[in-house]
């Protein structure tokens, strides 16, 4: 079969002489088409990254219609219409144009293929090989996506609070020293590498997770962890301290935890003491112990009257003047509190109506409920209501300012923390990567993007400004004619605008070839990935043009 496709066929009338010869050998792919679409010649390099079809398809004198199709049938097209797909391809060439792609043929096999009209009225498809090229761009982005799981680790050890992260298999990527500190694990398991279930497992054998059986104790906790949820609770170990854990998962692409723990026995202490002096307060109701708590503090009776209230809670919800009786809330109508309380927006927004009687509703039917208020001044209060005995309802307000602001923290700081994700491995790897601020700031250029344009690393340095970066390329001429100033502050503008992705080639003075790519960020900051395509584009140039086909077609 590949002789006779790879060497010189009998001349007739739709074969002029071609010095099929030279095309056979050489690695390049070459289709020669007639007037009427059927082969004229095909070497064995097209053949060997074709997809597979029959032998008799490659032949001289084959209608190219059956290789078209055969494509479609193996779905080369993607999904759709297999007649309309070969319509399509075919009337490409009735209607002489020119055109290019890049194709996966063959698992692992990448072929650019470039299509162009031939003078005697023909058509000549050249295919290239571009695997090793392919192959390498999808490592560079795989090595990109990989830094969206890699942590920066500098600071992890400056804060008082255990972080972890583990990947999508359960096994440690990082952590700080505070976790085995505040855990009290060997400092062997702060290592790369040590799996949650060996960090269960040694939980269970020291009796964190109380009696039982300590396979069954590790096999469920893995099985929750499998779940990947974001996870918010305390733990009390057995000494008594408490620790607050909270973890969310990375992203789904890459997976894994992100987990931050903190020892929040003394909170914990405090909240169990107010409790206690509130259920001894029930008990006693002796009210007057309510100025010494700093709980807010409000008693109904069964008639829904105030009966008690403390300073604190006045601080937190103060009643108007107009509703007291006598200079003293005591006796006043809880709706009508309540209704002045729905007005000022402290339930937040909504029929004013209807929040009211929610709120009454609890009341009316002793339920027990808890909630968040963030007030004007910015204090955030958790607020409870359960019923006492008798009919009363109690109201108690807990002031968690110091606590909503630090599990704030903790989330800004896992943000943060994702969002520094493997800043420093974009050092070691090749293909240039820039990252832009929505303000046009450098917050990033790697050296392979200094070392491709010959930036000064003052340059590039985080905060500086964009645009001077922009000014240098123009005068490179990049840019084309015209004053550098100008052209840079055009093109900043340019990025502010409504646009999310850009491609194409940089031409530098020195020769280079540098294929960018330009996406908009969420947040508006800029990502430039640059690649030097030099050698790329002398290939492309050395097969591409008609010329090369054309000389051939009229030897």
């Amino acid at each position: 079969m590949n002789s006779s496709l790879g060497s010189k066929p009998k001349q007739s009338e739709n074969q002029p002489g071609i010095a099929f010869e030279v095309l056979a050998g050489i690695d390049t792919g070459i289709l020669l088409l007639d007037s009427s679409q059927h082969i004229v010649f095909v070497n064995k390099s097209w053949i060997e990254s074709s997809i597979s079809m029959p032998e008799s398809y490659f032949r001289p004198g084959a209608p190219f219609e059956s290789i078209v199709r055969a494509a479609a049938e193996q779905g080369v097209y993607g999904p759709g219409d297999i007649e309309e797909q070969i319509r399509d391809r075919l009337g490409r060439i009735s209607h002489r144009e020119s055109y290019e792609f890049t194709r996966e043929t063959r698992p692992g096999l990448f072929v650019s293929v470039i299509a162009r009209p031939l003078m005697n009225g023909g058509y000549g498809f050249i295919r290239m090989d571009i695997t090793e090229s392919q192959l390498k761009v999808r490592q560079q982005k795989e090595e990109i996506n990989r830094l969206e799981s890699v942590l920066a680790l500098r600071s992890l050890d400056f804060i008082n609070q255990g972080i972890t992260v583990f990947d999508r298999d359960l096994n440690l990527v990082t952590s700080n020293s505070k976790f085995c500190e505040l855990l009290e694990f060997p400092p062997t398991f702060g290592k790369p590498g040590t799996t949650m279930e060996e960090m269960f497992r040694f939980n269970a054998d020291r009796g964190e997770y109380g009696e039982g059986d300590h396979e069954e104790q590790v096999r469920q906790r893995i099985a929750l962890a499998q779940k990947f949820e974001p996870h918010d609770f305390d733990r009390t170990r057995p000494d008594g301290v408490v620790i607050h854990v909270m973890g969310k998962p990375i992203s789904e692409a890459t997976g894994g935890f992100i987990t931050v723990y903190t020892d929040v026995t003394a909170e914990r202490h405090r909240e169990q003491e107010n409790e206690e002096r509130l259920k001894e307060l029930q008990e006693r109701m002796g009210l007057d112990a309510l100025s010494g708590i700093d709980q807010g503090v409000l008693i109904l009776d069964k008639d829904l009257k105030v009966v008690a209230i403390n300073d604190a809670f006045l601080d937190f919800y103060p009643v108007p003047d107009r509703l007291l009786i006598d200079g003293s809330p005591i006796g006043v109508s809880f709706e009508l509190i309540e209704r002045y309380y729905t007005e000022q927006g402290l339930y937040g927004d909504g029929d004013p109506e209807a929040l009211l009687e929610e709120r009454l509703a609890n009341v009316r039917n002793a339920q027990s409920y808890t909630a968040e208020f963030t007030l004007k001044d910015g204090r955030v209060v958790k607020d409870r209501g359960r019923a006492l005995e008798n009919g009363a309802y109690l109201f108690l307000e807990t002031d968690v300012t110091e606590r909503v602001v630090h599990e704030r923290d903790q989330e800004l700081r896992i943000a943060e923390l994702e969002n520094q994700m493997g800043l420093d491995t974009l050092d070691h790897v090749d293909i240039g990567i820039a990252l832009i601020d929505k303000d046009l700031k450098v917050v990033r250029f790697n050296p392979a993007i200094n070392s491709m344009y010959g930036f000064p690393s003052s340059l590039t340095q985080p905060g500086q400004p964009f645009e001077a970066i922009l000014r240098a390329l123009a005068e490179l001429g990049v840019f084309g004619e015209g004053d550098p100033g100008q052209l840079a502050t055009k093109i900043a503008k340019v990025l502010h605008g409504d646009w999310t992705y850009w491609r194409g080639d940089i031409n530098l003075p020195n020769g280079k070839v540098i294929d960018a790519t330009r996406h908009k960020l969420d947040g508006g900051g800029l990502c430039y990935l640059h690649r030097d395509a030099t050698e790329e584009r002398q290939r492309q140039k050395t097969f591409r043009a008609d010329r090369s086909i054309d000389r051939a077609t009229q030897c």
